[in-house]
């Protein structure tokens, strides 16, 4: 079983980063854990991926995972049009609906508080 490289893993942290500040960190164990298990699946079946393509794919899966639960089917939530999400693209997440740059990976914002609504445990 092939171990993270130091770039993989800064991407697993980031992305994790993103998740607990945007979603709260009643989901770090769950969240740390299926990022752990899509990192390492990411691996065993494309272990020579570019780290470009390492990225993507891990993102793209998890804000898959995080829709189809039905834990924030927006995630991560558009701060410009809070009802789509923000895509990643070139490491960086976007508006696509104003094609405009919102965030490096690892860096999204917290969500207002205004409105918030508790999604509970992954």
């Amino acid at each position: 079983m092939p171990l993270l490289s130091p770039d993989q893993d800064a991407v697993v942290r980031a992305l994790l980063r993103d998740a607990i500040t945007t979603l709260g960190v009643g989901y770090r164990t769950g969240l740390a854990s299926a990022l752990a298990r899509d990192a390492q699946l990411l691996l065993d079946v494309h272990s020579a991926s570019a780290i470009e393509d390492f990225t993507q794919k891990l993102v793209d899966d998890f804000q898959q995972l995080v829709h189809d639960h039905f834990i924030d089917v927006s995630w991560p939530r558009c701060p410009l049009h809070p009802n789509h999400p923000l895509w990643l693209r070139d490491g960086v997440w976007r508006c696509t609906r104003d094609d405009v740059a919102v965030a490096r990976l690892g860096e999204l914002p917290a969500p207002s508080t205004e409105g918030a609504v508790d999604h509970g445990p992954l």
